[in-house]
C-alpha cells in the first residue's frame, strides 16, 4: 500500500500521468513480487488494467519506462518482458 501511495504522491504533480498509467502501475503493484524484476503475465495484466490493445499495453509501459515509474526490460517471445517496480 505504502508504493501505490507514493506513486500515486508523485504523479500528482506529474501532468503526463493518466489514469490508464495508474490502472496499469495500480495491478503490476498487486502482481508484483517485491523489488526485483518479474515476468508478468500479459492477458492477464491487461485483463486486470481493462487494457483491450496490445499497442495501448507496450504503450504504456514503455511511458511509465521513460517517466522513471518502471524499469522495463522488453524481449521478444511470450512471458519474456520484464518489469520492476521502481
Amino acid at each position: 500500500m505504502a508504493e501505490l501511495k507514493a506513486f500515486l504522491e508523485k504523479g500528482k504533480d506529474d501532468p503526463r500521468i493518466g489514469l490508464r498509467h495508474i490502472g496499469l502501475y495500480a495491478v503490476l503493484l498487486g502482481m508484483s513480487e517485491g523489488g526485483r524484476f518479474a515476468r508478468y503475465p500479459r492477458r492477464e495484466v491487461m485483463s486486470r488494467a481493462k487494457i483491450r490493445w496490445k499497442a495501448t499495453y507496450y504503450k504504456l509501459l514503455q511511458e511509465l519506462h521513460e517517466m522513471g515509474y518502471i524499469e522495463y526490460l522488453p524481449e521478444c517471445g511470450p512471458g519474456r518482458t520484464r518489469i520492476r517496480l521502481v
